[in-house]
């Protein structure tokens, strides 16, 4: 049977089992009173050399006009595509716009107008993206607890930065409480954590693309069985900015979308959607059948080096039962690697969850080439004091709030990367070469 059909013929998913909770929510939800920003929450999505699309919060009662204008020319652009989301019993909807025809190397003012008394609202700055950059610079980043108070320090670190794109993977937002979730908390707590994390407050903004963990997913460790699962991926669409113009991002199972930009493939994999259900054998999925089919065929159509990222560690940590896929769905991830020795190209692995950096060295044995696992944890949010233990050869940490700022480095073909970890007050507090042989 070709590897490529393996999956196919696993057997379907069928019903869910609860795992154990591994939590360690001491310290996960407890918040500091968060200051909100001044002006309007707003995040810059998906972005090309001529696109943009953004989503804007706004009080439900104020209706907006949008538009974009280009700082050297005076040429004003209105949104190709607009739509707004609102939230039973929430003050706040999210408007969702996109703007096309924009030139590379051109500065942008994106202004909201309240068109009840066309007061400007807020004025932000936005350009577009070479997707054909070889030397892009991309940034890892999870757990984002918008009430600790090192958000305004890291943020500050990301900004100085000057990022190409920012990859959100996962804990985004908190969207539950020790002892309660739901979606109307979930919304809530994105609404609130907009209004408190600096990033959507820039006035140069910078492009997101993003997928969740499970307190975005909206609960502490919740499975592919959690009952507000679709709901909550209305939620998580609402937010984020980020449909599917299917050149250069493309949208896959559960909240999955697959990214082609910089000479690379990024795969934001979605690892809750499907997460602890049972396959027809009694082993556990962790992407599945459906995710890995999908990233397969992209991946076949566009034969580049591969991102494969998502919220929780892939290797080891038992410290933390079943936080990585190695714990949860080890037959799941044995086949996975056979998949991906079948693409041909080469592949590294991201992920965050566990409030610490950490890169690691991966043998051979997993894939037939060297590789590398990326933990980018945490932005913000509660530290740790010591590694989970690691399988894998460690070759960098770091225990306190951080980012991963990865850059492709050489020519268009050489499969080298340069990973910086930075830390509070632009702190570069270690920088790994990556290669791939």
């Amino acid at each position: 049977m070709d590897r490529r059909d393996f999956l196919l013929g696993a057997g379907a998913i069928a019903a869910a089992t609860t795992l154990p909770d591994s939590s360690d929510a001491a310290g996960l939800f407890f918040e500091e009173k968060a200051a909100p920003q001044v002006g309007l929450s707003i995040l810059q999505g998906h972005t090309t050399e001529t696109t943009t699309q953004l989503s804007v919060d706004v009080p439900l009662t104020t209706t907006c006009a949008y538009s974009l204008k280009d700082v050297s020319t005076g040429k004003i652009f209105e949104p190709i595509a607009f739509s707004s989301v609102t939230f039973e019993g929430s003050d706040t909807k999210v408007d969702k716009l996109k703007f096309a025809g924009l030139e590379l190397g051109h500065k942008y003012s994106f202004v909201a107008v309240n068109k009840k008394d066309n007061k400007v609202l807020d004025e932000r700055f936005l350009m577009t993206v070479d997707l054909n950059k070889i030397d892009a610079k991309f940034a890892l980043m999870s757990c984002m607890n918008a009430g600790k108070s090192a958000r305004t320090k890291m943020w500050a670190s990301a900004e100085a930065a000057n990022l190409d794109y920012l990859f959100f993977i996962g804990d985004n937002v908190y969207g539950d409480d020790l002892f309660s979730h739901g979606s109307k908390l979930l919304w809530s707590k994105y609404v609130s954590g907009r209004q408190a994390i600096p990033y959507y407050h820039w006035k140069n903004l910078k492009p997101v693309i993003g997928v969740w963990d499970d307190h975005d997913f909206g609960k502490n460790d919740a499975l592919g069985d959690y009952k507000n699962k679709e709901k909550n991926r209305e939620i998580f669409n609402a937010f984020f900015a980020q449909e599917a113009d299917d050149k250069t991002l493309f949208r896959g199972p559960g909240i999955s979308s697959f990214f082609q930009a910089f000479n690379q493939n990024f795969a934001f994999c979605d690892n809750r959607y499907y997460r602890g259900l049972s396959y027809a054998d009694g082993s556990k999925s962790f992407l599945g059948v459906e995710q890995i089919n999908f990233l397969t065929k992209l991946v076949d159509k566009n034969q580049k080096p591969t991102f494969m990222l998502e919220g929780s560690p892939w290797f080891g940590r038992t410290q933390k039962k079943y936080t990585s896929y190695q714990m949860t769905a080890p037959k799941e991830q044995e086949e996975l690697f056979k998949v991906i020795q079948s693409w041909g190209v080469p592949v590294m692995f991201g992920g965050g969850d566990v409030h610490f950096s950490e890169i690691s060295a991966l043998d051979r044995k997993y894939l037939g080439f060297n590789s590398y696992e990326l933990i980018s944890s945490s932005m913000h949010s509660s530290l740790k004091t010591q590694f989970y233990d690691n399988p894998n050869p460690q070759l960098n940490g770091y225990l306190k709030e951080n980012f991963l700022a990865i850059q492709h480095v050489g020519g268009a073909s050489d499969l080298t990367w340069s990973a910086s970890c930075i830390a509070i007050d632009s702190t570069k507090i270690f920088e790994t070469a990556l290669k791939i042989v």
